[in-house]
């Protein structure tokens, strides 16, 4: 999930390659902790609501996982949000927010002027977000986008991150070596954490895996699936809830509900400015069209795997008929916008931080400060 400032181009264009790393809710500050505290016991943000009216922020999930914690590796950046974090989430913004389709935020149709407006967004296509997420969804009667890794559903071929996931927290060696493209590391997996542990070999792979020209990247897993002694088995990594994904029937059932909308997330995962031209516009037309063809409703949205982006991906998702792109880049979106930021929400998110990341004023205003201090 990416947290840059959200920008839109009318005539379809981005900027160069955006991609920060994530950032974490324990990366605030005592300041701001204390002050985003405070401002949710002061009810500061229906005042902050008023004042800024006809606002709309978009919110983006992964899984909504029924394990109520994760380890040093599994769900080590929290994209996996508990379902009782995830309940009390979604109760929270019925009761103070206003939860609206992601066509109505965008055309301006019914939008309340005095409490933020707030589409839900959940990118990936796990199982879990039919079983535990649109459970709940579906008792408030709330709008979702589901934005859809195609390849992931269709295929059920475990996506990437989640193979590197199971690969590392189940190695058994207590040193592993990791030769690709002629840089050789070695990691003591003894160490659960540090700069030469468990934890180390994992965030190693993620970077390499975001770094290298993404038809490479299954050679890469492989690699590591020899170097840890572990194989890459589909029905073994499925074992594990979290790692799942739906089923094209679930999609079907879920879009007959009336309460959702589905988004195309591109077909492998891969972060399409890694990737040959040829490949990123496969990505984003057999993804759109896999998605056309399961739920028989024109695919209009299309979520940027990774947060990474650039003026030929965007060009192109306009070209092949995608009327709007959904970001990581976080802040507000405005009606009439094509290109819109969405803010990510991670695992263990107290409600004060939750609020203030829908709402503000805090963050917005130290987000503010920081920008003019930077100039």
């Amino acid at each position: 999930m990416k947290q840059l400032p959200s920008e839109s181009f009318a005539d379809g264009t981005a900027s160069p390659e955006r991609r920060v790393a994530p950032r974490f809710p324990s990366g605030l500050s005592l300041v701001e902790r204390a002050l985003v505290h405070a401002a949710y016991h002061c009810r500061a943000a229906a005042a902050w609501d008023m004042l800024r009216r006809r606002r709309v922020k978009l919110l983006i999930y992964h899984g909504i996982s029924s394990r109520p914690a994760s380890d040093a590796i599994t769900n080590r950046f929290g994209y996996n949000v508990p379902v009782h974090e995830f309940e009390r989430q979604v109760e929270y913004l019925r009761s103070r927010c206003h939860v609206v389709r992601l066509d109505d935020a965008l055309s301006g149709r019914g939008l309340r002027r005095s409490r933020i407006n707030v589409v839900l967004t959940f990118d990936d296509g796990y199982e879990n977000n039919f079983t535990n997420a649109f459970r709940i969804l579906r008792r408030f009667e709330l709008p979702a986008v589901f934005a859809l890794t195609t390849g992931f559903v269709r295929d059920r071929v475990p996506l990437w991150n989640d193979v590197v996931e199971f690969l590392v927290a189940r190695a058994a060696p207590a040193r592993v070596t990791l030769a690709w493209d002629g840089d050789e590391t070695s990691w003591d997996l003894a160490e659960t954490d540090g700069p030469s542990g468990r934890a180390a070999l994992y965030e190693r792979l993620l970077v390499l895996a975001t770094t290298v020209q993404q038809e490479r990247r299954a050679e890469l897993v492989r690699t590591a699936s020899e170097a840890l002694g572990v194989p890459i088995d589909h029905d073994a990594i499925f074992a594990v809830e979290d790692y799942r994904p739906m089923t094209v029937e679930q999609v079907r059932e879920m879009s007959a509900s009336g309460l959702v909308e589905f988004a195309a997330h591109n077909v492998q995962h891969f972060l399409l400015t890694r990737a040959q031209p040829e490949t990123r516009r496969a990505e984003l037309a057999d993804s759109k069209r896999h998605v056309e063809e399961w739920i028989d409703v024109p695919c209009s949205t299309f979520c940027v795997p990774g947060g990474a982006y650039d003026a030929a991906t965007v060009n192109e998702a306009f070209e092949l008929g995608f009327e709007r792109i959904l970001t990581s880049d976080g802040g507000f979106g405005v009606p009439g916008q094509r290109f819109v930021g969405r803010s990510g929400i991670l695992q263990g998110m107290s409600p004060p931080e939750f609020a203030d990341l829908v709402h503000g004023p805090v963050g917005a205003l130290t987000r503010r400060v920081r920008s003019m201090l930077a100039s």
